[in-house]
């Protein structure tokens, strides 16, 4: 993240600078520690393609569109982007909005 920045415009600075693709993001659908790797923790956000089409850009070989099942045959995937994959094509994910404290703080007063 940049100086100023929230977690939801870097995610959707990076979807952009990786893949040329202009995403909204949704929400948190999982939180995953590896305490086995070190203290690594991994959220992933779910987003929505709002505008462009895949193609790769700075650090990433290739972009394109995958289907829920293409991605279950993949073999350079990670288990956890399987399962997450799994339960988001299924409706098996309960999603938690992202939002900033100032937006909470907004949402309050309303």
């Amino acid at each position: 993240m940049k100086a100023n920045e929230t977690a939801r415009d870097a995610i959707r600075r990076e979807i952009l600078e990786v893949t040329g693709i202009d995403a909204e993001i949704l929400g948190v659908v999982d939180l995953c520690e590896f305490p086995p790797y070190g203290r690594d923790i991994y959220v992933t956000f779910l987003a929505t393609h709002v505008r462009g089409y895949p193609k790769p850009r700075s650090d990433a070989v290739e972009a394109r569109w995958f289907s829920a099942n293409q991605v279950r045959r993949l073999k350079k995937i990670t288990t956890l982007t399987k399962l997450l994959v799994r339960k988001v094509a299924e409706g098996d994910c309960c999603l938690i909005q992202a939002h900033t404290i100032e937006g909470t703080q907004e949402e309050a007063k309303q």
